[in-house]
């Protein structure tokens, strides 16, 4: 029987989901590249546009653009395959995990 963290998000989330959640992003996170960390950071956590990010970097937005892209697919795709490799029977979309994160401030510690 899968659990679905999309009814629990309104309440107050299970340690063991959430515990299963930090481990996932944190392996997730723990294969990027230290530029792939800060890029993500400025963008998500700092709010520095892609824009001034291309500026100060030297390359191009689009070029910028991609990289930040191709690194948030890698950590949606290792995040939701370690959730499914530390328990099967979790059914966790993106979307689930972004709410979640979103409602505890999972990323932000």
């Amino acid at each position: 029987m899968g659990l679905e963290l999309g009814c629990l998000v309104d309440m107050t989330l299970d340690t063991a989901v959430m515990e299963t959640v930090e481990t996932a992003v944190r392996a997730a996170l723990s294969a990027c590249k230290a530029e792939e960390i800060v890029l993500l950071q400025l963008v998500h956590m700092h709010e520095i546009t892609r824009r001034e990010l291309s500026i100060l970097l030297g390359v191009h937005e689009s070029q910028l653009s991609r990289k930040i892209k191709g690194t948030e697919k890698k950590v949606a795709n290792l995040t939701l395959h370690k959730i499914k490799e530390l328990d099967p029977l979790l059914e966790l979309t993106w979307e689930d995990f972004l709410q979640a994160c979103e409602s505890t401030n999972l990323l932000r510690h």
